[in-house]
């Protein structure tokens, strides 16, 4: 098994900003989740439980421009050369905006000629812990693997994900190498449960999310023998952090180390939530080699991912 460790990590979030209520005044009536009778129990809802007051929205640049930002900043602050990515992966679900060809911009853009592109996707807000643990599963001769991840989201309507969050914009890469680096996933555990495909977000189906993200942290800790107390902290994705810290406390972990302080400040920005939390946990400088980190995510249609990792 290969082990590709996190050489460099960095996002992009918009400047505008729009409250809640400013988003949910514009949204359709039916958009708002039926066991809601008004707008403001939803608005009481996402404050409360959700804990998100405002939506960040990308109204100036499109997502490879995001993106181009990103990679021109990379190529400036690092020895990394545009002809030095062996691959590029991207974890675009079918029903976002983005342009297919949008990869092939960038590796125009910035000359990335030598790099083969793929797509994983499937796990929604989980696809990029996901693609680390399957890159460290291949057998390649591959070095240089560039993350890129991206949410722009046009319609009002398409922002509210049910009960289960709501969507602002924004974009993050990573670069992984089999060089030393700054931290790399120990170990992780997926469950998926294939019938949730067609899940309706506006129901309750947190019993069920919670039994699958227990286990999976159970068999991981488990797997791994790693005591609760030793885990520095948690990073969550932004949204239904309600669960996923019921799920710390149904292991014994101290909720005090879930890292929450974007929750509130970017919101969720689907599977970019996990590049936005590792970056500014790591930029904090507070943590020591060896120390373990757990990363809890979901995908809303049954992928659930729990994964440690490992400060060098």
């Amino acid at each position: 098994m290969n082990n590709f460790n996190l050489q460099y990590v960095d996002y992009y979030l918009p400047e505008t900003i729009l409250s809640v209520k400013e988003l949910v005044d514009q949204v359709d009536e039916h958009v708002i989740p039926p066991v809601f009778e008004t707008k403001a129990d939803y608005l009481m809802f996402t404050k409360d439980i959700l804990e998100q007051e405002k939506v960040l929205v990308e109204t100036g640049v499109s997502e490879v421009e995001m993106l181009n930002g990103l990679l021109t900043k990379m190529f400036n602050e690092t020895e990394i050369k545009p002809a030095d990515i062996d691959l590029i992966v991207t974890c675009q679900e079918g029903n976002q905006n983005t342009s297919e060809s949008f990869v092939k911009c960038l590796q125009q853009e910035h000359k990335m000629t030598n790099a083969n592109v793929m797509n994983i996707s499937g796990n929604h807000c989980a696809n990029v812990p996901v693609i680390w643990d399957f890159i460290n599963s291949m057998q390649s001769s591959m070095r240089n693997i560039l993350i890129v991840a991206v949410n722009k989201t046009e319609n009002p309507n398409d922002r509210v994900l049910g009960a289960y969050g709501i969507l602002s914009d924004g974009a993050g890469i990573v670069l992984l190498s089999g060089n030393p680096g700054i931290c790399s996933i120990q170990s992780q555990v997926k469950l998926s449960n294939g019938s949730l495909y067609k899940v309706d977000m506006n129901k309750d189906n947190s019993l069920l999310h919670y039994k699958y993200m227990t286990a999976g942290v159970k068999r991981l800790l488990e797997n791994n023998s790693v005591p609760v107390d030793s885990l520095v902290c948690v990073i969550p994705q932004n949204a239904n952090i309600m669960l996923l810290s019921k799920v710390a406390m149904g292991m014994g972990i101290d909720t005090r180390k879930i890292f929450t302080q974007n929750i509130s400040r970017s919101g969720h920005v689907d599977s970019v939530d996990f590049i936005i939390n590792l970056k500014d946990i790591l930029d904090e400088g507070k943590l020591k080699s060896g120390e373990t980190m757990l990363a809890l995510n979901m995908g809303w249609a049954g992928s659930y991912v729990s994964s440690l990792i490992t400060v060098n």
